[in-house]
């Protein structure tokens, strides 16, 4: 068995698997087969060093990858158990540690975790009931604030505000409430599950000496993503006999932004001065001609662990990099592209991924897809599990396990209509929130004589507490499949879809197939609980949703990270946008080298084509340069080179014109002349000192003309680029009043 581990492996790959280090660095460049060497490892500990199943500890990212590297363990080991293997995300291992260890924190295990929805639903109605209006700042700046704190291990009372900032003192008191909440209702959100944890876990020697003794092994995936609290984390499981085996890329690091931390991987040496560090950089996924784009990109970052990634893959066809005139030409070239690969019959729908850095790129090519009747997904939409119908059942069932649920009694008040109106909740929360009680023990106790809730209303909210007492009772004496019938008739759901939404049909089935997945996963697992099901679909992540289907897809490079599709295009790389510019003024030096990672692992995601556009004129009519990534990875040479030598698909200069014009197809020549774009019967001319309108910036006046760009300071005293014969913009007589 031991032989038949190893085939297939090369050199570095073998010394990853057997080795015989404590301690253990794995620099696993992409396409490299870093799953297959951990999976590999997982199995060779079992096999070679005998240690037991549970006795070793894999952490990856995603619910996906968990559930890859699993499936892959047993193809090796069939009659070992898939319960006996711990193979989880953070997440989901803290919530398994916590329904054991958590009441030593007078916690109840039978918390209830929130996802981002939740947590929004519970935000509004905190800042409701503190006087905001419903579309404040504060919405969207709190949540942001609250995981800032948490990722770094801050509690209300641990948060100290240095200066006086009358803004962040408010944050903190806004977070102090949100986080009262969550206790008053037994109530976890992600970042809860680590802090949590770590708590226990610092706190309690003897529950950390009996974990820190369950797992001689820790194998840890893509830990180049690791934060300061996920870190801490492993450190507190180990202890000086446990072996920690990581696997990682310093240049995949494209997370930062919600903690990330390379400098976990890139300075483990100093932590762990026995390290071994074992380097992969055959690439199995990529032609060659791609690497060496890569290649060529991510050597201009200081901050990395050198590598250059080779393949035994043929060299392939040359990266193809266009440079169009605007973001809609470069969309029907797109467009036209994938048409022609298809009808090629060389690849289907599923092959080729669409992926940018800032998502409402996607306008022109939902458009250009519908119109040429190209099936397509972009992932980030709305996920199965945050669908309205999908949501209402999941409430009911949340309530059941965890009564302290506000918001999902809240939730269910109105499903079906039971005429409790906005007045009698906003009622019901100050009364409750006086008496420290959560609504279903407040609406428990109360009568009509002591509270000023309607008394229609008051009886409507006993109702359903009621309800939930009876399904609590049902669903312990019926097998799940029928427990979940009667929870439909009960709530006469059917009903309620087809008198409140008009495409009913659509979303009844959405909730038949919820009914149907509960009832099949929880058969096929017959040690699973409701509990359990429910706590698995909070914790899922964005790549967990990442079907199959023959259609193209569309994604951030965030997203798809860890995937790979033959064809690839990389669209929009453009200065602002990819670099992004936001990253770029929040830390110059230290943004750009992120950025530079973000758009490596877009490159390294293509395994056979890899088409690369830029363009110059974005969707508001503002001028725009092409990305220096376009330059540090030889982008241009290779398109001058396919140029010269008759390349099928032509280079593009910023006006749409093709140097090549007779190679030109006919569909993608009719984009060039971009007639509709542009004020050519005006034959406007501009001198510093006239006035304009532009239909997104206003009114503002022309400080600088250069051939037919124009320079413009507009009221708001911003000043931009533009070209003057776009049709956004329109000449008009100065206004004395206004400056324009």
């Amino acid at each position: 068995m031991e032989s038949k581990l190893l085939q297939r492996l090369n050199d570095q790959q073998i010394k990853a698997v057997t080795t015989t280090s404590q301690y253990c660095r794995i620099i696993a460049g992409a396409g490299s087969g870093k799953t297959r060497v951990l999976t590999n490892r997982y199995v060779y500990l079992i096999q070679a060093n005998q240690v037991y199943p549970n006795q070793i500890l894999a952490i990856t990212f995603t619910n996906k990858a968990a559930n890859e590297i699993k499936s892959r363990i047993i193809n090796f080991l069939p009659d070992i158990s898939e319960k006996l293997l711990n193979v989880f995300t953070f997440h989901s291992f803290c919530a398994r540690f916590l329904r054991k260890e958590i009441e030593v924190l007078n916690i109840p295990s039978s918390f209830t975790i929130v996802d981002e929805e939740d947590q929004k639903s519970i935000i509004k109605r905190i800042l409701k009931a503190e006087g905001y209006q419903s579309r404040s700042a504060m919405l969207k700046d709190l949540p942001s604030y609250i995981s800032y704190q948490k990722n770094l291990g801050f509690y209300p009372s641990d948060v100290v505000i240095k200066s006086f900032n009358s803004k962040e003192k408010e944050k903190l008191r806004l977070y102090k409430l949100y986080q009262e909440e969550l206790e008053k209702c037994n109530q976890l959100d992600f970042d809860d599950l680590l802090l949590r944890a770590i708590e226990i876990l610092r706190q309690y020697p003897d529950i950390r000496k009996k974990w820190q003794n369950k797992f001689k092994d820790i194998l840890i995936d893509e830990f180049q993503d690791t934060n300061d609290i996920q870190y801490d984390l492993v450190n507190l499981l180990l202890n000086p006999l446990t072996n920690l085996y990581v696997v990682g890329d310093p240049d995949q690091t494209i997370y930062t932004w919600r903690g990330a931390n390379q400098n976990i991987l890139l300075d483990m040496k100093k932590l762990f001065p026995n390290i071994e560090t074992i380097i992969l950089e055959e690439n199995y996924r990529s032609t060659g001609n791609i690497l060496n784009v890569a290649n060529k990109l991510i050597a201009f970052n200081k901050k990395r662990i050198p590598k250059k990634l080779f393949t035994s893959n043929s060299d392939g066809e040359e990266v193809v990099y266009n440079d169009f005139y605007d973001s809609y030409t470069e969309a029907r070239y797109v467009i036209q592209t994938i048409s022609d690969l298809v009808k090629s019959s060389k690849y289907v729908y599923k092959d080729i991924v669409i992926m940018y850095r800032a998502n409402y790129l996607t306008l022109p090519y939902e458009k250009l897809l519908v119109q040429n009747q190209i099936p397509y997904i972009i992932h980030g939409g709305q996920k199965f599990y945050q669908r309205k119908e999908v949501k209402d059942i999941l409430a009911y069932l949340r309530l059941i396990i965890n009564k302290n649920d506000n918001v999902s009694l809240e939730r269910i008040f109105n499903i079906p209509k039971r005429g409790i109106g906005d007045t009698s909740i906003e009622r019901l929360r100050d009364e409750a929130v006086s008496k420290n009680q959560v609504y279903y023990t407040y609406i428990s106790e109360i009568t009509s004589d002591n509270s000023n809730i309607p008394n229609k209303a008051l009886d409507a909210m006993k109702s359903v507490v009621n309800l939930i007492d009876d399904l609590t009772n049902k669903i312990a004496e019926l097998p799940i499949n029928e427990f979940l019938s009667y929870l439909l008739e009960a709530i006469h759901y059917k009903e309620y879809l087809t008198l409140t939404e008009e495409n009913a049909d659509e979303r009844y089935e959405n909730v038949e197939t919820l009914i149907t997945d509960i009832v099949g996963v929880m058969k096929e697992n017959s040690d699973l609980t409701l509990e359990a099901y429910l706590e698995n679909i909070a914790l899922m992540s964005a790549q967990d949703y990442v079907k199959n289907s023959d259609v193209v897809t569309l994604m951030t490079v965030h997203t798809a990270k860890g995937l790979e599709f033959p064809v690839v295009f990389v669209i929009g790389l453009n200065d602002g946008v990819f670099p992004s510019s936001r990253a770029i003024e929040e830390d110059n030096e230290e943004g750009l080298e992120e950025e530079r990672r973000v758009c490596y692992v877009a490159f390294t995601r293509a395994m056979e084509k890899l088409f690369v556009s830029s363009f110059h004129m974005g969707l508001n009519g503002q001028f725009t340069s092409s990305s220096c990534f376009v330059n540090e990875a030889g982008l241009k040479e290779i398109a001058r080179k396919q140029t010269a030598t008759n390349n099928s698909y032509p280079f593009y200069g910023w006006y749409g014109k093709s140097t090549k014009q007779k190679s030109v197809k006919e569909t993608i020549k009719a984009t060039t002349n971009l007639t509709s774009n542009i004020n050519v019967a005006n034959k406007i001319t501009w001198h510093i000192g006239d006035c304009l309108n532009h239909i997104t910036f206003g009114k503002g006046v022309v400080i600088g003309v250069e051939d037919t760009l124009i320079s413009v300071r507009f009221s708001d005293g911003n000043i931009k680029k533009l070209l003057g014969l776009h049709s956004s913009i329109t000449k008009i007589e100065r206004d004395e009043n206004n400056g324009a």
